[in-house]
């Protein structure tokens, strides 16, 4: 079983007050982490009128919050927002963001490969990049459970993910195995990091959960980053994004 608690308390050990402290350091961050989410969000508003009463009391389940980036844009909007994250320390950084900024946001730390937790009925669930970072089947699995449980009949799940393409080259210190599994070389031995499936198997997980692909689109490029260390990799050997939109069969 993945270790998520562990690897992503890890990324987070940079929350420090020093750097919480300083705003123009934490907002480029936020930015950098949101910037082609909220693109993919106000695209798919414009092009399905939604929400079609507005955003004042729209309830909001953000999956694999961080720092909470895109649960303080739709608490901005007037949502009711609930972030969730396996990390405690992004989730303490979080809520000290949302009470800097003013803004009401329910936090809970989760993980979500595992938590059966009822967490009430939403509007609209996101996920802040957050499958792909699942590497086991069966985490997948719970989680895709867990976000139709989670939905209101008419409740949209808005996903923006990595996917396999055939020109994907990993670059030195990364290997893909067979089951499209990326690992990253630690000094400690290889630790898994991410999931990138093909498309036909990314639909084929929503439907066999239940949950139903209203909207699915392909962009030849990756839009996010996967390889910090590899800022100026070629993007014809990134994985390709894949955006969609689902709501729980009936």
């Amino acid at each position: 079983m993945n270790n998520y608690h562990q690897i992503y308390n890890k990324a987070y050990e940079k929350i420090t007050p020093e750097w919480m402290g300083n705003q123009a350091l934490v907002d480029a961050y936020l930015e950098r982490n949101i910037h082609t989410l909220t693109g993919f969000y106000e695209d798919y508003c414009r092009q399905f009128n939604f929400p079609s009463e507005g955003h004042a009391g729209l309830r909001v389940l953000d999956l694999g919050c961080g720092l909470g980036g895109m649960s303080l844009y739709f608490a901005s909007k007037g949502c009711e927002v609930t972030g969730v994250d396996v990390s405690e320390l992004a989730i303490t950084g979080a809520r000290e963001l949302a009470a800097q900024r003013g803004l009401d946001i329910r936090y809970e730390v989760l993980d979500l490969s595992q938590e059966t937790k009822d967490l009430g009925q939403f509007d609209l669930i996101f996920d802040s990049h957050l499958l792909h970072c699942l590497v086991e089947e069966q985490d997948r699995k719970n989680y895709l459970t867990f976000v139709k449980n989670n939905l209101t009949s008419d409740g949209v799940f808005l996903l923006e993910t990595m996917v396999f393409q055939k020109q994907f080259r990993t670059p030195v210190g990364y290997s893909l195995d067979e089951n499209f599994t990326l690992w990253k070389d630690m000094p400690n031995g290889d630790i898994p990091i991410r999931k990138i499936i093909q498309g036909i198997d990314l639909e084929q997980e929503l439907k066999d959960a239940g949950l139903d692909i209203h909207y699915l689109y392909f962009h030849a490029e990756l839009s996010f980053e996967v390889f910090e260390e590899y800022e100026d990799y070629p993007h014809q050997h990134l994985p390709q994004t894949a955006r969609l939109a689902a709501k729980a069969r009936t």
